[in-house]
């Protein structure tokens, strides 16, 4: 399936993305840039990490890029498709 980044990006917000991550038990661990986003840490029961960035600004160049590694991250901890993961974020 092909996705449209650019019209799923639209519709997530950092603070929604954020909100999303901590309801499945990453923890934010600092800052990265001048608060141009964030890191995040998991840590699954066998004690293999994944770390994300989370951009907090939507008007970077590269936000559509790294919210779309974000998701592709997600897709391989959750184990589910891009769509459900996006769907889970926006309703919240």
């Amino acid at each position: 399936m092909i996705v449209d980044w650019r019209r799923i990006v639209v519709r997530l917000r950092p603070p929604d993305v954020a909100t999303y991550l901590r309801s499945r038990n990453w923890t934010r661990i600092g800052d990265y840039g001048d608060g141009a986003g964030s890191l995040w840490i998991y840590r699954n029961r066998n004690g293999e990490e994944a770390e994300i960035l989370l951009p907090e600004d939507r008007e970077l160049r590269d936000y559509v890029q790294r919210i779309r590694e974000l998701i592709k991250t997600l897709e391989i901890v959750e184990n589910r498709p891009a769509e459900a993961i996006v769907y889970d974020m926006i309703k919240k």
